[in-house]
């Protein structure tokens, strides 16, 4: 399976890919409701299986990565959208999460499970939405 992550300016996917704080303790819900803040760090490395969704929490810079989960190893753990139980969860976590697909990994992800698809941090390329989507459906699909 693969899933595609919007990277933050400071990954770099030949590196492989890490948690802002790979030994912090919080609860899935609540990284799914306050994970994208600059300010909090989290065991969590967030990816999707939506195009739609890379689009709607999408940076001024796109640099889309995507992620085998076949090549992730033994010293990283992936939780899949569909086989994570919410029910449990509060609204607005459940709602964020349904809402945007969202996969988790915790652990470090190898570069060997990491293709850096889409790259305009410099500013140098410019693709359409359309453009964007068509790469990325390319590489989820991809085999």
């Amino acid at each position: 399976m693969k899933v595609i992550r919007q990277l933050r300016a400071d990954e770099n996917p030949a590196q492989g890919l890490y948690a802002k704080n790979p030994e912090a303790n919080y609860k899935l819900p609540y990284h799914i409701s306050h994970g994208s803040t600059k300010s909090l760090k989290t065991q969590y490395i967030s990816a999707t299986d939506d195009i739609e969704t890379m689009f709607r929490y999408k940076r001024s810079q796109r640099r889309w990565c995507i992620i085998d989960t076949d090549k992730i190893g033994n010293d990283c753990q992936f939780f899949f959208h569909d086989e994570v139980d919410t029910s449990n969860w509060y609204f607005l976590p459940k709602k964020l999460w349904n809402v945007s697909r969202e996969s988790v990994f915790v652990g470090h992800i190898p570069a060997e499970a990491c293709t850096l698809i889409i790259d305009d941090s410099n500013g140098d390329i410019e693709l359409t939405d359309e453009e964007c989507k068509e790469i990325a459906m390319f590489y989820l699909k991809e085999e």
